[in-house]
């Protein structure tokens, strides 16, 4: 997992962000001046640094907070600068309003009310700046590491349509060779360039890392050797599924063979343990502040769902828990209390059914409707963080096509989780095999890191209504 977090491209997010801090002191800083000189005060450093205090840590964390909704730490959307002023404005003006309504009531702890826009437009001239000069210098001009790929030619084929998705990864691939009876031709030669030894290959390719297929049986024990004296003079060597997970987040397992699964070191549950136990006690104590905190709001949520519609507020479904067990999951109707046909029951839910309520798709959109699964947490049943819990007839039909599926099935399933954070709601049998290399990516790397993460990417999903 820690590859995945010190991968080049989040190198480059932990410098948008160190720079983002620093901006925002500037920017508190310059606005002391400005307050200084409206109120004909004496400017000097001094005076700012005794006038800074530890609760200005909460302008830092809304500001970046703010930022982190709006998408501007993701490298993809910064590089888009078609909607970058809009997206800036919006984001910083959250942040503004927040920070101004937190300190309302403390107005000698900040610069004050008085120098609010000028605060709010310094800041907006400063990060702007700064988003600029990082797409310029940082993202675009920054050297990528250069990678080889050897393997078979459907699988080295189907790992380069992936990998080029990802055009900010910090990676170029230069080169791409499959194995053929007499030697190695490259992939990415348009001619299907002349077959050669796999040492010509490493002698005309200048290249940091070596990615090699492992389902491919094709090489031989020199091919081995050669590949082990690249690595001996300095050379990083990955296999597709290693590379693949620390640069996009999940688990490719059409690239994965059994042996590799079953040796795979981030799959000993026994090594987790400590993990899970302090995990349970996490869930245990927030579920239960969290339904204490929400109370009024789940009461007014089940009053609002019976006055705009027919039917029970509440909706309970069997889905199944750790080791297959099942339990009775519940949610806010989101939908008219119509009968369920037999083809409706054994087919994907939607977010565009026409059954839904209009309330249903807000609650949905937000993830309100399923804020009654803390009860869920409390006994037990589930926790903050893990797999989606799916219903019996789903993960019987999965399992027959998707590889390792009821691995899935080790743990807790999750009020959100790792692919519902990064893929969103999955309606197909295609969606669901998608979904599921993001669900092995984190059995294989869960952590209280990779957790606070899914809830911090949840909470975005949730303050801009993209629950689904």
């Amino acid at each position: 997992m820690y590859n995945y977090f010190l991968s080049p491209s989040k190198k480059k997010q932990y410098i948008l962000l160190i720079v983002d801090i620093l901006v925002i002191l500037i920017s508190i800083g310059f606005s002391y001046v400005i307050r200084f000189l409206i109120h004909q005060e004496s400017i000097s450093i001094d005076n700012i640094i005794v006038r800074l205090d530890v609760r200005h840590a909460v302008l830092i964390v809304t500001y970046t907070f703010s930022l982190y909704i709006f998408s501007q730490y993701n490298l993809n959307q910064i590089a888009d600068v078609s909607n970058f002023p809009k997206i800036l404005i919006m984001a910083l003006t959250m942040g503004v309003v927040v920070t101004s309504s937190v300190f309302f009531f403390f107005p000698k702890y900040v610069f004050g009310r008085t120098v609010l826009l000028s605060h709010y437009l310094l800041l907006l001239v400063l990060i702007g700046a700064w988003r600029i000069a990082f797409v310029k210098f940082v993202l675009r001009s920054g050297t990528a590491r250069r990678v080889l790929v050897l393997g078979e030619r459907g699988q080295v084929d189907s790992f380069l349509q992936d990998i080029k998705q990802h055009a900010n990864s910090g990676y170029e691939i230069i080169g791409a060779y499959y194995r053929e009876e007499d030697g190695f031709r490259s992939s990415l030669d348009g001619s299907d360039g002349a077959q050669t030894d796999i040492g010509d290959v490493l002698i005309s390719e200048n290249f940091d890392l070596l990615i090699y297929d492992t389902k491919c049986r094709c090489f031989d024990t020199v091919d081995i050797e050669t590949i082990l004296q690249s690595k001996y003079k300095g050379k990083a060597i990955y296999d597709i599924p290693t590379f693949y997970q620390d640069v996009i987040g999940k688990a490719p397992i059409e690239f994965i063979d059994n042996v590799w699964l079953l040796f795979n070191t981030q799959l000993q549950g026994r090594e987790k343990q400590y993990y899970v136990r302090v995990k349970r006690l996490l869930d245990l104590g927030l579920a239960l502040f969290l339904l204490t905190l929400l109370a009024p709001l789940i009461l007014l949520i089940g009053v609002a769902i019976k006055m705009t519609s027919k039917g029970p507020a509440l909706f309970r479904q069997e889905r199944l828990c750790a080791q297959q067990g099942t339990f009775s999951c519940i949610k806010f109707r989101t939908m008219h209390e119509v009968p369920e046909t037999d083809q409706e029951r054994q087919a994907w839910a939607t977010a565009e059914t026409v059954r839904i309520t209009r309330l249903g798709k807000f609650l949905r959109a937000t993830r309100l409707d399923e804020i009654l699964q803390l009860w869920n947490i409390l006994k037990g049943e589930m926790s903050f963080v893990g797999p989606r819990p799916i219903r019996k007839h789903f993960a019987d039909k999965m399992a027959k096509s998707i590889p390792f599926y009821n691995l899935r099935f080790m743990v807790k399933p999750g009020l959100s989780g790792w692919a519902q954070v990064n893929l969103g709601y999955a309606d197909s049998t295609e969606r669901q095999h998608e979904k599921f290399k993001y669900e092995l990516f984190y059995l294989q790397n869960m952590s209280f890191l990779l957790d606070l993460i899914i809830i911090l990417k949840t909470m975005q999903k949730m303050i801009k209504g993209d629950g689904r």
